[in-house]
């Protein structure tokens, strides 16, 4: 009898051990799951088209005889103002082969900069990137008033066409990573203020980002 109870006993904690083993298991691979789940949902996502972190938005062909970088803040007033005047001028001088224009969205200024960077990168999937940037400098509301809400980003590519993708990408704020790199690495390549205009690569004075200067260094050979 003694020796039957031994073996019964015995085996009771085999069991034991055998179930802390599986639930550690069990544990394990569940903590493992959880930990791909947050890696993945912290993923950052960029636009296909930006091949490398912090990269800017390109329009013109890849052989235009000018480079013009352009580094700009949406909430800006001097961005606007510069918009104003020579918006037309670079969207020209893009259209007729001349320019090649670099477009580094800048958000210093605050999380109104970020949603409107954000949204100016969605347009660009929507091939519709430089009318909406003019739009934007043209509703362009007092800096750090809270504007560019995402509802007035997504009516603004309502109002051009854009599709429910648009509104996907703006509601997430699917670049953001992208719109933050952008703003690091101007900072990094020692940007201090916007606007800021290269035309490449000889940085323009204040005083010469009018049309006249511009047209003048665009044209000539």
């Amino acid at each position: 009898m003694g020796k039957s109870k031994k073996k019964a006993v015995t085996k009771k904690n085999t069991m034991s051990r055998g179930s802390i083993v599986l639930y550690s298991t069990t544990f394990l691979f569940c903590a493992a799951l959880i930990a791909v789940a947050a890696i993945s949902s912290s993923k950052k996502i960029y636009p296909e088209w930006a091949k490398t972190t912090g990269a800017s938005i390109e329009i013109g062909k890849s052989d235009a005889s000018k480079v013009v970088d352009v580094y700009e803040d949406f909430q800006c007033p001097g961005c606007g103002q510069f918009e104003r005047l020579n918006g037309k001028l670079l969207a020209d001088a893009v259209a007729d082969g001349t320019a090649r224009i670099k477009y580094h969205l800048m958000s210093f200024l605050g999380p109104e900069s970020v949603r409107a960077a954000n949204a100016a990168a969605c347009s660009f999937d929507q091939n519709g990137f430089l009318d909406y940037h003019t739009v934007l400098f043209q509703t362009q509301p007092s800096e750090k008033s809270g504007g560019y809400s995402i509802e007035s980003l997504i009516d603004i590519g309502n109002s051009l066409g854009f599709d429910k993708e648009f509104e996907s990408c703006v509601t997430t704020t699917k670049y953001k990573a992208w719109v933050t790199d952008v703003n690091n690495k101007a900072n990094a390549d020692g940007i201090t203020s916007t606007p800021t205009v290269l035309i490449d690569g000889t940085q323009l004075d204040i005083a010469q980002l009018t049309p006249e200067v511009l047209k003048e260094k665009l044209y000539s050979k």
